[in-house]
């Protein structure tokens, strides 16, 4: 059973995604017919966050700076800490699994942070996976028992 103190931080995780994710709402999909790549940046932190929030909730990992606490997969692999997730008990989605991969190696290689040598076709329109992160996130929530958070 997680301990209070992990239920707090993981709650903390959830909520920073979840102010990661409300930023990236408001803003366009795309900027003079080019990916908006600061709400694509947005988009994937929040999901390393959420996923975070339920390793943290599970494992007791308090974050980037404490991997002593547990193991978690390093340098931004969505779908390697979407598996350690999935392993501690957080409901596996087909959608996720599905849409995670691309996002995933996006986010791994910064494409939205820095510009790259290697183009790679991007969606243009992110909002593509709103229904994937609807999802993640509430499967997320369900897993951590309605932890409380601050509505953004």
């Amino acid at each position: 059973m997680p301990k209070p103190l992990a239920s707090l931080d993981a709650a903390r995780y959830l909520n920073r995604a979840r102010l990661y994710r409300s930023q990236a709402e408001k803003l366009a999909d795309t900027i003079s017919s080019e990916p908006n790549w600061p709400k694509h940046f947005l988009i994937t932190h929040a999901i390393e966050l959420a996923i975070t929030a339920h390793l943290v909730f599970e494992r007791g990992i308090i974050g980037p700076g404490s991997r002593s606490k547990g193991q978690a997969p390093q340098d931004h692999d969505l779908m390697a800490l979407y598996g350690a997730a999935v392993r501690r008990g957080l409901k596996s989605n087909p959608v996720v699994l599905k849409e995670l991969p691309f996002l995933s190696e996006l986010h791994m290689v910064q494409y939205a942070r820095y510009p790259q040598i290697e183009v790679k076709p991007v969606p243009a329109n992110i909002s593509e996976y709103d229904d994937m992160l609807d999802q993640l996130f509430g499967d997320i929530e369900n897993a951590l028992g309605g932890a409380l958070y601050i509505k953004a």
